[in-house]
């Protein structure tokens, strides 16, 4: 008979680490996870500083094409094709363009010697996106389609019947033309003026109606400097304009001189005189913080000689720290110096007159004399960029929304910044009615 196993004095060994085994590979473990930490770590903040660069980025080129719009129309005068506007030079607030440098800002976390803005203020005669077509009526006379009838009637204002009709190819734009009027008379402004494109005759417009996607006007009685509109309007009885059916499929009607089609000339309303201006301003934004947040804002309103008063303003971008605009007569290919090729380069003045009338324009008027070029920029001409085909550059600094640290193992964290430059020619820089 066999022994029992537990019967010849020996011992099973037990199945297991041991405590020291257990120690052991805790450590290499801890060490093992502590080094995946500091991988992961890094990762998620190169994952952060890459996501805010590129949110970064994109709000730059948003404001970028914003501004880029809004320099092409500086200097767009459609009340008027044929004399400037009456302009002043004496201030920021009456130049039909200018550049205000290092102006501070307050309210944010920004150091006080980096919240510095440039000011960027133009004058232009704003039109509304789209247009209409002037409908024929029998019960007003004023339109017409006979060409005979575009020469001077000779007639009195008071004897014409001058209500109008204007429709659009959709109901939203007569409600914005509606809109629009509405907003000028209840705030003062200088309101709304009709273009008809035949002739491009300007009236101003009062008793604005809305029906579907027609609106009916009747023009100013004497739109001649009307409400303070730039002089040298044509008075309501020296012309008239072809009307039609207000069909948009055949296109825009030739000229006067043409055979008139049965669409009726197209119709722009503008908002004239116009000033728009760039800066940084703190906004408080995040009502858990009374610190501002900079931001690029959009301000407009009416063109006023005596002190510019906005009537709106547009936050264009969050987090903008630095915005400055310079201009040149010309890149230097020979030197690429910023400082030979960019008026208002490394500029401290901050008042009109040292940093604007005496030093950018300054600079301008050198950069045109090296060339060869009769002087276009002097306080007895405020309509000079128009005379001269000048490049703008704007620089606009960004920063992230929160402070991060650059890596995963810098004792302090810090805002991340990301400029991007604007070079261009606004279209109607060089334009001269000459």
């Amino acid at each position: 008979m066999r022994e029992p196993f537990f019967s010849r004095g020996r011992r099973v060994a037990p199945k297991g680490f041991s405590l020291v085994e257990l120690l052991v590979a805790l450590v290499f473990m801890a060490l093992l996870m502590a080094g995946m930490a500091k991988i992961y770590q890094s990762s998620l903040n190169t994952f952060y500083k890459s996501s805010e660069s590129i949110s970064s980025g994109r709000r730059n080129r948003m404001a970028m094409d914003l501004l880029y719009d809004d320099l092409n129309a500086a200097g767009q005068y459609l009340v008027n094709i044929t004399a400037y506007p009456t302009l002043k030079t004496d201030s920021q607030d009456d130049s039909g363009f200018s550049i205000l440098p290092n102006q501070p800002y307050t309210g944010t976390d920004v150091p006080a010697k980096s919240a510095l803005t440039d000011q960027l203020s133009f004058y232009l005669d704003e039109a509304l996106p789209f247009e209409g077509r002037l409908l024929q009526d029998a019960s007003h006379p004023f339109a017409t389609t006979s060409n005979a009838d575009l020469v001077a009637s000779g007639a009195d204002v008071a004897q014409l019947d001058t209500t109008m009709e204007v429709k659009f190819s959709d109901p939203s734009y007569a409600n914005m033309v509606k809109t629009y009027y509405t907003n000028a008379v209840t705030n003062g402004t200088q309101g709304l003026v009709a273009v008809f494109k035949d002739q491009w005759g300007p009236e101003g417009v009062t008793g604005v109606s809305v029906s579907g996607s027609t609106v009916t006007f009747k023009p100013q009685a004497s739109p001649d400097n009307q409400m303070g509109l730039p002089t040298g309007l044509n008075l309501l009885n020296q012309q008239r304009h072809f009307a039609g059916d207000g069909t948009f499929s055949s296109g825009l009607p030739p000229t006067i001189n043409g055979t008139p089609t049965t669409s009726g000339a197209p119709v722009l309303f503008v908002r004239p005189a116009q000033m728009v201006r760039y800066l940084i301003k703190a906004e408080t934004l995040d009502p858990t913080s009374t610190v501002g947040i900079p931001c690029l804002v959009r301000q407009q309103g009416d063109y006023n000689p005596n002190g510019f008063v906005p009537s709106e303003e547009t936050i264009i971008a969050e987090d903008v720290t630095g915005f400055k605009v310079y201009l040149s007569a010309y890149p230097n290919p020979t030197n690429n110096d910023p400082a030979v090729n960019w008026a208002g380069w490394g500029s401290t003045a901050s008042d009109f007159a040292s940093g604007w009338t005496n030093g950018i324009l300054q600079t301008i008027n050198t950069q045109l004399g090296s060339l060869g070029l009769v002087s276009a920029t002097s306080t007895s001409d405020p309509n000079w960029f128009r005379n001269t085909p000048l490049l703008v550059r704007v620089d606009l600094t960004t920063r992230s929304a929160i402070k991060r640290s650059t890596s995963a193992t810098a004792a302090t964290s810090d805002y991340q910044y990301h400029t991007q430059t604007l070079y261009m020619v606004p279209r109607h820089f060089g334009l001269s009615f000459n």
